[in-house]
C-alpha cells in the first residue's frame, strides 16, 4: 500500500467544478471526517440503504441494533452520532457501548421514551 504525506491539500488547478478554491490541512481531513456512517431502514430489521466502514448490522430487538466496522477505530474513544425518522418526524436515538470494532448498542427510542420503536430511518455517524 501507498503512504501520501502531504500538510494540505487543495483542488487540482483548473478542477474546482465552478467552486471557490480553497485549502484544507491534513489534520482536518485525517480528524475531521466520518470514519463510519450508516443510513439503515429499521422498519423492516436493520436492511442498510447506505453506509461507508460497516460490514454488518444485527437487529437485537424492536428499535434496538449493533453496528460492527469493517475497519475497526483506533480505540473506542470516537462519537456516535445517531438520529431517527419515522413517518417524517425527528426521533431520538443514541449509540452506546462503544468497542474499537462496534457501536455495540443504536436504541430507537418511542414518543413516550419508554419503549424502543423500529423507525422508519436510523442514521449514525461516527467521527473521531
Amino acid at each position: 500500500m501507498s503512504t501520501i504525506k502531504a500538510d494540505n491539500f487543495t483542488w487540482k488547478s483548473g478542477e474546482s467544478s465552478g467552486q471557490a478554491q480553497y485549502t484544507v490541512t491534513a489534520d482536518k481531513i485525517i480528524s475531521g471526517t466520518a470514519k463510519s456512517w450508516m443510513n439503515m431502514n429499521g422498519s423492516s430489521g436493520a436492511v442498510v440503504r447506505g453506509s461507508f466502514n460497516v460490514s454488518s448490522v444485527t437487529r437485537s430487538s424492536a428499535g434496538q441494533y449493533s453496528m460492527t466496522f469493517t475497519t475497526s477505530m483506533i480505540d473506542a474513544n470516537y462519537c456516535a452520532m445517531c438520529g431517527a425518522e419515522y413517518d417524517g418526524n425527528s426521533f431520538g436515538s443514541y449509540g452506546k457501548n462503544l468497542t474499537s470494532s462496534s457501536v455495540g448498542t443504536i436504541q430507537s427510542i418511542g414518543p413516550a421514551l419508554t419503549t424502543y420503536w423500529d423507525k422508519t430511518f436510523i442514521y449514525v455517524s461516527v467521527n473521531r
